[in-house]
């Protein structure tokens, strides 16, 4: 794991690698035993999900980082020897553009 932090040290994204092949949503939302989940996994399963997800719940998910007005998920990857690599970074940063983290200017300059 590792922080991207703005320029004044405050934590804007966190990055998550984890060493595998095959992305899985169980591995990367985490399970917290101590908590009793909402119904059943063979409920409808969209359901299922909604009921349970979020911080304190069953499917506790990811951290955020509140940074500004902003709050940001982490970004979790996966490589198979579960370091990072400039292509993680970039799909990071790509994340952060997609978030709509970086003010954008619409008016093009002509000079």
């Amino acid at each position: 794991m590792i922080g991207i932090t703005a320029f004044a040290g405050k934590p804007v994204m966190s990055i998550l690698t984890i060493e595998g092949k095959k992305p899985n949503a169980s591995i990367e939302n985490g399970i917290n035993i101590s908590v009793i989940p909402v119904g059943s996994p063979d409920d409808d399963r969209t359901e299922y999900i909604i009921k349970n997800s979020g911080p304190g719940k069953y499917i506790p998910g990811g951290l955020t980082c509140k940074f500004k007005i902003k709050e940001l998920p982490d970004f979790v990857s996966w490589h198979e020897s579960g370091s990072i690599t400039s292509e993680i970074l970039v799909d990071a940063i790509k994340n952060l553009d997609f978030l709509k983290f970086f003010p954008r200017d619409e008016q093009v300059n002509t000079i």
